[in-house]
């Protein structure tokens, strides 16, 4: 079980029949890094009218898996709870809570209401360099609050995880999904995580001094971001990334 302080499964029950409504309405699918399927679903808090993200991990599928990889998923996700706990800033969505059900964990999250810098790449190509300084900004302070001020790495950082929403007229970056975080307060990164078009060279074990053993921190994120922001201006991934003599 994970160390969450969320409701006993009767309480959240209660607590998700009385308090939110749940829409059919599929804001987004993610999957888990452990190969399960995680539901992202539009809720309303029936009292306020508020809008949130409910992220909804299936459990029974974990089950099903050996023991070993059933304790690694619960591990990683109870990281990636007590990771947004600790965030506090306008360019990382915010976390509400984690509630536990019978068969499901969610996690409830700011709504946002926008779309991926993936999108905005797919659909308009290659970016002028004045639309995209304001978003590689706001991504540099992200990151650098979460370096130097909570000692996380994201071990993710590409366009799908880059959301941008209407903030009253200007175009706020909002960084998501801390399923690979890392807190490097308790110890270095070794595990190969991330996404492979965005991947800095040290992430993996074959460039490595000392193989998996070895070790990387939080330039990792860094380079991942300067990947992000080759294909913003160039509208393609970059060939680096891709290349098995640099990667």
């Amino acid at each position: 079980h994970t160390h969450t302080n969320t409701h006993t499964h009767t309480q959240s029950h209660i607590h998700i029949q009385n308090h939110i409504h749940t829409h059919k309405q599929t804001l987004k699918h993610t999957h888990t890094h452990t190969g399960g399927q995680a539901n992202v679903r539009l809720c309303t808090h029936i009292e306020t009218n508020r809008k949130l993200a409910c992220k909804f991990y299936d459990l029974r599928y974990m089950s099903m898996k050996s023991k070993s990889d059933y304790l690694k998923f619960m591990k990683r996700l109870d990281a990636e709870i007590k990771i947004m706990r600790q965030c506090d800033h306008e360019n990382i969505v915010k976390f509400e809570r984690a509630i536990t059900m019978k068969d499901t964990i969610c996690l409830l999250m700011e709504y946002l209401d926008g779309e991926e810098l993936f999108d905005v790449i797919a659909n308009g190509g290659a970016m002028k360099e004045e639309n995209a300084i304001p978003i590689v900004r706001q991504m540099v302070s992200a990151l650098a609050y979460l370096h130097d001020e909570r000692s996380i790495m994201h071990r993710d950082i590409k366009p799908e995880n880059i959301m941008l929403v209407e903030r009253d007229g200007k175009r706020v970056v909002k960084l998501i999904d801390f399923g690979y975080g890392k807190l490097v307060s308790k110890s270095m990164a070794q595990t190969q995580v991330g996404t492979r078009e965005y991947q800095a060279p040290e992430v993996n074990p074959i460039n490595r001094a000392y193989g998996s053993g070895d070790t990387y921190s939080y330039a990792a994120d860094v380079f991942s971001l300067g990947a992000v922001v080759y294909a913003m201006l160039s509208g393609t991934l970059c060939s680096f990334c891709l290349s098995s003599h640099f990667c």
